[in-house]
């Protein structure tokens, strides 16, 4: 049962006030359906708000949808409506639900105050969400899962209580363009095999890490502007992965990206500047490649290595940091072809049964020593041009038979 049942035909309905207790208040139905539905208030129904199903294409515009016990508007079954300007609030479950291969042209809304999350897409759905505010739920921001995919173009997803942007099961949409800011959790956190391109978002001010990768995520992040956080800006952990690309991550509060128990990403071309912990920290077994990064001017060490972590980092510039350029600390690792310059402690600094392999990289301008090997480390150090350093060049004291060859 509902109010309005539209099923074929290009009827408008404008300027009504509607309300019913039933499974939703106006339904639209069938393939021959062109609807336009503009200018209403649809409130406060025990239900949805409005259910758009069977391939329907109605135009939804400008209405307030509100005060609905489940969602604001349901789009299903292969449903391709466009629905614009509207204002998608306070209700019960989900502004927006996109289910079941629906698709639809979401642009310009104010989505706002819903309860569980202001959008879900799920069950292989494909949405266009541009240019909409994503903003103060009571959960999460956008909810992608179950082979969910569609574009999510210059949108405002901010100040939601859980996360801002969550991808899991299978989920790879492309992601591009939007402000992702003020969310209490993670900005982004993609986990469970969530997938999906990330290009050009600007993720800032998020009370977690700006992006969350987890549990056989994989996305692809390119050109993203990760900053201001109030934890790490990338945080990899639990056998996440990932491609991260000539994004600049800065400003964080904790550390530029962090890596561990068994997260695996390949980092190239990052810059990864001035955030109040370490640049990169690879840490509890955590992997990963890290090819031609940029790591400057942070506040503790540029690249930390620990606790068993043995990632591959090559001909990165790690320049200008607080503390030591590279620490190896009870970890392995490779680390070739780098240039470390500049950095407030040592250059490359290895301990407490660290055994990298450290070849051919540039040590130089170091207020410390160039490369200092203590606590019994070890490791092989190998056509390595260290020079103009403030201590030794070489300082080894206390290793564990390191072996040091020109």
């Amino acid at each position: 049962e509902c109010a309005v049942d539209i099923s074929a035909g290009s009827m408008l309905l404008d300027g009504c006030d509607i309300s019913c207790q039933s499974d939703t208040v106006i339904l639209v139905r069938g393939a021959s359906t062109r609807a336009t539905i503009s200018g209403n208030l649809i409130r406060d129904g025990t239900g949805a708000g409005v259910t758009v199903t069977d391939s329907a294409c109605p135009s939804i515009i400008n209405n307030d949808i509100c005060g609905h016990h489940l969602d604001g508007i349901v789009i299903a079954e292969g449903a391709d409506p466009t629905v614009t300007d509207n204002r998608i609030s306070e209700c019960k479950t989900t502004g927006v639900l996109v289910r079941a291969a629906g698709r639809g042209t979401l642009q310009g809304n104010d989505i706002r105050a819903n309860a569980i999350s202001g959008v879900v897409v799920q069950e292989r759905a494909s949405p266009v969400l541009r240019g909409n505010r994503i903003r103060d739920g009571q959960g999460k921001g956008v909810d992608m899962y179950d082979g969910a995919g569609g574009l999510l173009d210059s949108n405002e997803v901010t100040n939601n209580v859980m996360d801002g942007i969550i991808l899991k099961t299978g989920a790879n949409p492309t992601i591009v363009n939007n402000k992702v800011f003020g969310n209490k959790g993670n900005g982004m956190y993609i986990f469970e095999g969530g997938m999906g391109v990330m290009e050009g978002n600007d993720v800032f001010e998020n009370e977690s890490s700006g992006i969350a990768i987890r549990s056989k995520g994989n996305p692809t992040l390119r050109r993203n502007r990760v900053h201001h956080g109030r934890k790490n800006g990338v945080y990899v952990y639990q056998n996440g992965m990932g491609e991260l690309e000539g994004n600049e991550i800065y400003e964080n509060r904790m550390d530029g990206i962090s890596v561990k128990s068994g997260g695996n990403p390949t980092v190239t071309s990052n810059m990864v500047r001035d955030c109040r912990g370490k640049g990169i920290f690879v840490h509890e077994k955590g992997l990963g490649s890290f090819d031609g990064n940029d790591v400057v001017g942070n506040s503790s060490t540029g690249v930390t290595v620990a606790t068993g972590a043995d990632p591959t980092m090559r001909r990165n510039k790690v320049t200008d940091n607080k503390g030591h350029g590279v620490c190896v600390d009870k970890a392995q690792g490779l680390v070739e072809g780098n240039v470390v310059s500049g950095n407030s402690g040592d250059g490359v600094h290895v301990r407490n049964g660290g055994t990298p392999e450290v070849r051919g990289n540039e040590i130089t301008g170091s207020e410390g020593h160039g490369l200092h090997v203590c606590r019994a480390a070890g490791g092989v150090y190998e056509a390595n041009q260290v020079h103009a350093n403030r201590k030794d060049g070489i300082s080894i004291r206390g290793a564990e038979n390191p072996t040091v060859t020109k």
